[in-house]
């Protein structure tokens, strides 16, 4: 009787999310959108042809998320992730690849996909794929290795989660690629990059010794430019 009045009578939103659940075996307490209702995020779908005909409708990425996280979606959308995703080529990544779907939580939760404790694994499934790199012409073909034989990954758990991670040399919604002028990454911003943690004053991280950076010739260039730190200090 409950699946004729769906056809009769709207559901109130409530309802409707009961409805999912009783096929769904959803767990979405944990989540940060415990609080929200299945068609907030789901907004293309049509309930009495998804319980009639088994439809599912294309799930809409840019209103499920970029309705509620704006500055979000806006910054991912011109990122070197959001440049590249587009309704044919969806082998980049989206807000559910970093993220995760039902399951979302805070940054903050150890659990999270987007801590620093998990963020090497949520990179890596596109970035230590060998197949992922080759098709897509990634200049580094195996940051993840590197990235574990650095000081930065060796000192990620003793610091609580402080050192560098890859938000914090890349950046989040927003990453570029290395040639564009506001990568965190691309020549000319490395040393200021770097310069977020590596102050003069040493008080979050080992600061940049004066026997060698202050020296002028190690800071200037011939064309005046900054010194790029990537060229002693492997990234």
């Amino acid at each position: 009787m409950r699946y004729i009045l769906l056809f009769l009578f709207p559901l109130a939103i409530s309802a409707q999310s009961d409805l999912c659940l009783d096929c769904h075996e959803t767990n979405i307490e944990p989540s940060v959108h415990v609080d929200l209702e299945c068609l907030d995020c789901h907004t293309t779908m049509d309930v009495e042809l998804h319980v009639d005909d088994g439809e599912i409708g294309e799930f809409s990425q840019s209103e499920a998320c970029g309705s509620c996280h704006e500055d979000e979606w806006d910054e991912h959308s011109t990122s070197v992730h959001g440049l590249t995703l587009n309704g044919v080529d969806l082998d980049h990544a989206s807000c559910v690849d970093c993220h995760g779907t039902h399951e979302i939580l805070t940054v903050a939760d150890r659990e999270s996909l987007a801590h620093p404790a998990n963020l090497v694994a949520t990179c890596g499934a596109c970035h230590a794929n060998a197949e992922f790199v080759d098709k897509h012409d990634i200049a580094i073909p195996d940051p993840v290795t590197r990235y574990k034989l650095s000081v930065h990954f060796r000192v990620l758990e003793k610091s609580n989660y402080e050192s560098a991670s890859c938000n914090d040399c890349h950046g989040t919604h927003d990453i570029k690629n290395l040639r564009h002028p506001e990568s965190m990454i691309n020549y000319w911003n490395v040393a200021e990059t770097c310069g977020e943690c590596h102050t003069d004053d040493g008080e979050d991280a080992p600061t940049r010794p004066d026997a060698f950076h202050k020296q002028c010739k190690t800071c200037h260039e011939e064309d005046g430019g900054p010194v790029n730190c990537a060229e002693c200090h492997a990234m």
